[in-house]
């Protein structure tokens, strides 16, 4: 588990796609670990990548940003899934309208029947 103010990432793997799991804060102090967890866990015939979020507590813009450029890295025909949002999280996504331009899904077995 992270500590508070801080961000961790465990990668898993299900055929060619990675599943990141966050957990924790993200914010301008951590996004580059963040970034680098994730990237660092990527093999290059992944087809798809699916953040699984239902240990993140918060993600400021910093966060978004990053989140963007992974979805920008697994554009069609790659898959780029974001899961297991809190309503409060999922409510800055619609806000910011990255709900219209990421797919967001409810949980881990929907983002992975895509």
């Amino acid at each position: 588990m992270a500590a508070s103010g801080q961000v961790s990432v465990n990668m898993e793997r299900s055929g060619t796609c990675a599943i990141a799991r966050i957990n924790g804060r993200i914010d301008s102090s951590n996004t580059f670990d963040f970034e680098r967890s994730i990237q660092s866990g990527l093999v290059s015939d992944d087809e798809s990548l699916i953040l699984e979020c239902t240990s993140l507590v918060y993600t400021s813009s910093a966060g978004l940003r990053v989140m963007l450029k992974l979805a920008r890295q697994f554009q069609p025909p790659k898959l780029f899934v974001i899961c297991g949002l809190r309503d409060d999280i999922l409510e800055i996504f619609r806000i910011s309208g990255f709900d219209r331009i990421m797919t967001i899904r409810p949980t881990l077995e929907d983002a992975l029947a895509l």
